[in-house]
């Protein structure tokens, strides 16, 4: 490998204190000149082809500031594409958004002092990950002199963009994304590329060609003074208006010069943008969507809201779009790349109202990769409907919230309201869609208006600021929470599998043939003064699923981010807690004559070895090895074998001397990968067993790294053969995965470190790919990308009983690589092993069932012919049929929500159900009917605590109903159908009509469930689209059926018999 240059640590950039926030430029923006040529000069002092010294611009700019000294060097001379791009006049931009994200990341992972710039040892590690991925001849990083374009020593990310879109161009786009990726694999990358692309840009005003900037007039900063103290705004908005940074920005479009008024608020760390765009009247102006701003700003944004020529403080004459409109949007996305938006970021949010929503569909169809896939539109008016709009949508994995006023400029007869509802009928996920002024609506109108001088102006002038009266949007009750959580959505990955973010706990569904637990470590000396950023707590509103075994499962929160696990074990948790929760289970289960793995996860320096192999308090190995020897009949057998993956090679831990072992694919030995050569020890004396292993321990590669003083440098396998019937149980200390530059690795700790993380990744890989289709697995499973993985196989999606522990270090600065852990330990609780010992999930126990009648209560019949039955605090009115004997098959009405929905809205069924010898249940919710209280329509809300799925199991508990049939309709079908994922062994069959849900995706939990399921559809119901039914019934497994009144009657008169 070629030597780095020299670091110049004297330099004007390396003596900076911190990161310059840029200057706003006065003077009109530069012409462009050709790459890699600087300001007035064509030939570098050195010689070096378009090349630039300091010298030619006194000193370097401050980081983020435009510089017009700045250059792209060519690249080498060595490559075609190198010398083709010297002297053009322009560097051909051929890198793709994924590419140039790539690159970004790679140059983040090796940043060791997240500065923005590389210096001469990063560069040593940049070589270490990329040179064994592509040909040698390929890269040519080693020169910083020559790469370094403004010469102070440090290599920045426009000057590591020019050399990567050389690489790029010369081995192809696939080729270059592997390298990357497994440089970033290799250099302990943990932020996703997508997230770097994002912040390899900064957000403030920098003059571009046809446009720059100046700061706003002193009248500007008295207007927003009025403005900050307006009635009608939130305290919260006017906070925000405060905080507010006046710019008047110059631009060119056309033939014509406006004068622009923006104002922005930069949030800190916010790598997203907020663009809120006002409508069409002399009233409007930027303070139109102010309430939304705080909001906007809490959720991570950068805010920017201008007035169009025209309107407010900008120029131009009140409503005369003429001039301009053909040009809207450039002057949208002129604005944002002026404030340094990139325009491959898929970063900005729009909220446009009337013309502001014109202007921005018409900039989504000029640039869609600049915007981001959820965005919120009021009135929007367009005079040529963007036919291309749903494809874009659906392509970015986003949406529209549309919301309509009419009035004598927005009609219902117009293009744009019949599209957006034509849209929202035929693809509700790509628009919804609410006319608020019209029948029955969901939310109050959001118009309205405030009072400040100044903001915005006469019907008819040329002079801003002539008037006092501003369209305001002001959303009431939960409307702005409704909006807000709408625009910050994330984007769908479309067409492309989506593994699950929560716990299977969180999704109700307990995973017992792979158990996954966290520990989390004390704080060592280092972190004695860094705060903690973990919590640890009791699960909230548990409800234990039947079969449930042990205390209810811990949350852990991490920043923003909560999951639930099995357990959570916190610092002053002993060892012998820890391996009567985790091992146990595990053991009784392989002393059964099932295979079985025990396996540590975590960062190094984590507490993995400690939790595995213990100190002077023995952890699970010595426990499960006293156990098994302890537990193992007379006539079984017990082979053992110990070997270390280290550097990607195997070493007996037993005989280190051995000679080279391998692993080998064999469907005879239990788990299906056997490793041959390693030496096996016959015993069954825990003692003699137990010694070995800690001698063997002692081979174990180990070195000392920043973050640990004795890391692990090896994954460690012990494999317990027992025989009669033949099974393994693998116990494993991995080795802690670590990002190189906070571990400080290098040399040999470096290759020590990428072997480790590449080991790991592939680990990952496998277990991403085990539940990638929302918990789910997909048709391949990469087991043979490692080693590490072909011995874990029967562990990892096989039939072994699993426990995983997900050790984590409870620090402040750890708290990436922590929450990192904990999104691979959500994932593993999706992995599904076949153990063979999973109980029938829809089958109630006998005892249960006869528990439950026992207790079972009969309902009193008022005079209102409902009954007062006891759930969650409150009585439910419940209209019953209970004259069938006590053993009689029991049926559930579930109505609609909304106005007229009561228990007896499915009424014409109850004769149906007495005549069939069933008696029946059919409450009215809360908030319907005479049941006081309110309900929420929000599927996400129906099994919180207190909804209508934990309503609905106390009223079966209470009138003592084991097994219930349950009919529901539109939001009682999708109660229902909560109800049988949660509880699925309390529902014998389910008829959903007209089913409202949201996750279509947890519709497959029931897919086990067959003809117990009767699915109807109203495809001539407004409200529903055909599609949408079609994917319930796929998800389902179950046969879509147009809704007819006789096969829902006869299905439940034969259910209730006990008919197939």
């Amino acid at each position: 490998m070629a030597s780095a240059a020299r670091r110049r640590s004297g330099s004007p950039a390396a003596q900076r204190g911190g990161v310059q926030l840029p200057q706003l430029a006065m003077a009109p923006a530069a012409k462009a000149r050709p790459a890699g040529q600087a300001a007035g000069s064509s030939q570098g002092p050195r010689g070096r082809p378009g090349g630039a010294g300091a010298s030619s611009r006194g000193q370097s700019p401050g980081r983020g500031q435009p510089s017009s000294g700045r250059r792209s060097p060519g690249g080498s001379t060595r490559s075609p594409a190198g010398r083709a791009a010297q002297g053009s006049a322009q560097l051909p931009d051929s890198m793709t958004a994924e590419s140039k994200a790539s690159a970004q990341a790679v140059f983040r992972a090796i940043d060791a002092d997240a500065s923005g710039s590389i210096e001469a040892e990063e560069l040593i590690a940049a070589e270490s990950a990329l040179l064994d991925v592509l040909p040698v001849d390929t890269w040519d990083l080693s020169d910083l002199d020559r790469l370094d374009a403004n010469r102070d020593g440090r290599l920045d990310l426009s000057d590591w963009m020019c050399e990567m879109r050389r690489i790029h161009d010369t081995v192809g786009s696939r080729a270059f994304n592997a390298a990357c990726a497994s440089a970033c694999a290799a250099l302990g990358a943990q932020v996703p590329q997508a997230e770097l692309a994002q912040r390899a840009w900064r957000f403030g005003p920098v003059d571009r060609q046809g446009l720059t900037w100046s700061r706003g007039t002193a009248v500007d900063a008295a207007v927003d003074a009025r403005l900050s103290v307006a009635a009608s705004l939130r305290p919260e908005a006017q906070a925000i208006v405060r905080r507010m940074e006046p710019l008047k920005a110059k631009v060119s479009l056309g033939q014509y010069d406006w004068d622009v008024n923006v104002r922005i608020v930069q949030t800190p760390g916010a790598e997203r943008v907020a663009l809120f765009m006002h409508g069409h009247g002399g009233n409007c102006n930027l303070a139109c969507w102010a309430q939304f701003w705080p909001e906007m700003a809490a959720e991570g944004f950068h805010l920017v809201a201008f007035d169009s020529p025209g309107y407010g403080r900008s120029s131009g004459f009140t409503n005369q779009t003429i001039k301009w409109k053909q040009f809207d949007q450039d002057l949208v996305l002129g604005l944002l790349a002026g404030l340094g938006v990139p325009k491959g970021g898929g970063c900005v949010t729009v909220f446009g109202q009337c013309m502001g929503g014109a202007m921005f569909l018409r900039a989504l169809c000029r640039s869609p990769e600049t915007f981001a896939a959820f965005h919120v539109l009021h009135n929007c008016t367009i005079g040529t409907w963007p036919e291309q709009l749903p494809a874009l949508l659906k392509a970015k994995g986003g949406g529209l919230l549309v919301f309509w006023e009419a009035d004598a400029d927005h009609m219902r007869e117009s293009n744009v309201y019949k599209n957006f509802s034509a849209l929202h009928a035929k693809e509700p996920s790509l628009c919804t869609f609410h006319d608020l002024n019209g029948t029955s609506p969901a939310y109050p109108i959001l118009s309205s208006g405030a009072v400040c001088e100044g903001m915005s102006r006469a019907e008819q002038s040329e002079e801003p600021g002539t008037g006092s009266c501003c369209y305001l949007m002001d959303p009431q009750g939960d409307l702005l929470s409704v909006i807000v959580r709408f625009a910050t959505r994330s984007q769908r990955l479309v067409g492309l599998p989506q593994p699950p973010t929560e716990t299977a706990i969180q999704r109700g569904v307990p995973n017992k043939s792979f158990r996954v637990f966290v520990r989390v470590r004390p704080t060592i000396e280092r972190e004695a003064r860094i705060k903690s950023c973990v919590r640890i707590a009791k699960l909230q509103g548990w409800e234990p699923p039947e079969g449930w075994e042990g205390p209810p499962p811990d949350e852990i929160m991490v920043g923003r981010q909560t999951w639930a696990f099995d357990r959570v074990f916190s610092p002053e948790v002993t060892q012998d807690e820890v391996y009567s929760v985790v091992g146990q289970p595990v053991l009784a289960a392989v002393v059964a004559g099932l295979n079985g793995c025990l396996f540590a996860y975590g960062q190094t320096g984590s507490g993995k070895t400690f939790t595995m192999e213990g100190e002077a308090d023995p952890g699970l190995i010595p426990r499960a090895v006293m156990e098994l020897c302890s537990l193992l009949p007379p006539d079984a057998s017990l082979s053992t074998t110990y070997v270390q993956l280290y550097n990607d090679s195997l070493l007996d831990l037993f005989a280190p001397n051995q000679g080279d072992l391998r692993i080998e694919d064999d469907p005879a030995f239990a788990g299906g990968a056997l490793v041959t050569g390693a030496k096996a020890l016959d015993s069954r004396d825990p003692e003699q067993l137990l010694a070995m292993i800690a001698q063997g321990s002692r081979f174990r590669a180990s070195g000392k790294t920043n973050m640990n003083d004795a890391s692990s440098r090896s994954h460690a396998i012990l494999t317990l053969s027992i025989s009669r019937p033949q099974r393994v149980l693998h116990l494993v200390d991995l080795a802690g995965s670590e990002r190189v530059k906070k571990s400080g690795a290098e040399g040999g700790r470096l290759e020590e470190a990428i072997a480790i993380n590449s080991s790991l990744l592939a680990l990952g890989n496998v277990v991403s790919a085990l539940v990638e289709n929302d918990g789910r697995p997909r048709g391949h499973v990469p087991y043979r990308d490692s080693i590490l993985t072909r011995i874990l196989r029967a562990a990892l999606g096989g039939d072994a009983r699993t426990a995983l522990v997900a050790c984590v270090t409870p620090a402040e600065d750890s708290q990436d690589e922590t929450a990192n852990c904990l999104r691979f330990a959500a994932r593993a609780t999706h992995i599904r092993n076949d153990t063979g010992e999973e109980e029938d999930e829809t089958e109630l126990p006998d005892e249960v069932a006869e528990a439950l009648q026992e207790r079972g209560n009969r309902p009193v019949v008022g005079e209102d012919g409902a009954a007062k039955i006891p759930a969650c605090g409150f009585e439910v009115s419940c209209y019953v049929g209970w004259t069938a004997p006590a053993d009689a098959p029991r049926v559930v009405f579930l109505h609609h929500f909304g106005f007229g929905a009561t228990g007896l809205s499915l009424s014409w069924l109850f004769g149906s159900v007495e005549g069939a010898g069933g008696r029946y249940l059919s409450p009215s919710f809360p908030g319907h009917g005479a049941t006081p209280g309110a309900s929420s329509s929000k599927p996400e809300d129906l099994g919180k605590p207190g909804g209508p799925v934990e309503i609905l199991k106390a009223l079966l508990d209470w009138t003592g109903t084991g097994k219930a049939i349950l009919v529901g309709f539109d939001w009682g079908a999708g109660i229902a159908a909560e109800f049988a994922i949660r509880h699925p062994k309390r529902v014998k069959h389910l008829a959903l009509w007209c089913m409202s849900y949201r996750d279509e995706k947890r519709l497959e939990l029931l897919s086990k469930r067959g003809k117990d399921i009767l699915f109807l559809w109203d495809k001539n119901d407004l409200n529903r689209s055909e599609k949408k039914g079609r994917a319930f019934a796929k998800a389902l497994k179950a046969r879509y059926r147009e809704f007819d009144t006789t096969i829902l009657l006869l299905r439940v008169e034969k259910w209730v018999r006990g008919e197939a």
